[in-house]
């Protein structure tokens, strides 16, 4: 009787090396791309990491490994952008886009196929990154604090500024515009309406924008209790401009910024300053 030797493709072997290799870890001859990704789950691979980091992988020359066919290869560079096919996106590629999502469409534009799409690549390259959906919702809020945020405190933290100016400063992140983003500010709000834990978040971040404002009342010699009122009335005013939707030119916004200025702060030094 005659036997027949079963010799398998070069595909079929550089497939479930890569899979073996993905799923037990760094071995000998294992090309380096099919590590498992942080916190990357095996119920992954058949689809999000094999679509993204299979065919990319190559042959290393080792025994163990057969290089892609050209067909194999010729589909994967047709499937992946120039920029993917170069390097990987960063982490902060994902979590921008995710904002830009958000911004757009809300936390239910925030998913991981439709920012993918977005970015013209391949889902399984968030798997590098983030191990689920809630992780980049998270990497959001975290964003969103730090760039909405951090500005303020900066500006309290500058020893060059007195109270005035400080105060100024501050006002000019909202009148400019620049360092401070209220479309993200303003989707962090429309989230909070349906999410308990983002509310809690913008609940202590609101309390923490408004202390920062009351100390530089403080600073300005207002009684304790005062100032925290007129920090309140500051802060109000200016989520509430953003709530409502009025949107004003930058012409009109700086003619009346004088006495808004005046208004809220009645400090007669913030009264003689100027916009530059």
């Amino acid at each position: 009787m005659q036997t027949t030797t079963y010799v398998p493709s070069p595909r079929y072997v550089q497939n479930h090396t890569v899979l073996y290799c993905t799923v037990n870890g760094a071995q000998p001859g294992c090309p380096e791309r099919a590590h498992r990704p942080v916190g990357m789950e095996s119920s992954k691979i058949g689809s999000d990491f094999q679509a993204d980091g299979l065919a990319a992988c190559h042959s290393s020359g080792d025994d163990i490994m057969t290089a892609a066919s050209p067909r194999s290869r010729r589909r994967s560079k047709a499937a992946l952008p120039k920029k993917d096919r170069a390097e990987r996106l960063g982490r902060m590629d994902w979590v921008y886009a995710a904002r830009e999502a958000l911004i757009k469409g809300g936390v239910h534009a925030v998913k991981i196929d439709l920012i993918a799409n977005r970015l013209k690549i391949t889902r399984g390259s968030f798997y590098w990154h983030f191990q689920n959906r809630a992780e980049v919702l998270s990497a959001l809020i975290e964003l969103w604090e730090s760039q909405n945020t951090k500005p303020f405190e900066e500006i309290v933290r500058r020893p060059d500024l007195d109270a005035a100016e400080k105060y100024l400063e501050m006002a000019k992140l909202w009148l400019e515009e620049k360092d401070f983003d209220w479309h993200f500010d303003s989707a962090m709000r429309d989230w909070a309406r349906s999410a308990r834990a983002v509310a809690k978040k913008l609940t202590a971040i609101d309390d923490f924008r408004m202390s920062l404002f009351e100390q530089v009342f403080v600073e300005m010699g207002y009684p304790a209790y005062e100032a925290k009122v007129r920090a309140r009335i500051t802060y109000y005013h200016q989520v509430g401009y953003y709530t409502l939707g009025i949107r004003e030119d930058q012409q009109a916004r700086r003619e009346m910024f004088p006495m808004y200025l005046r208004i809220l702060a009645g400090n007669a030094e913030v009264d003689k300053m100027t916009i530059d």
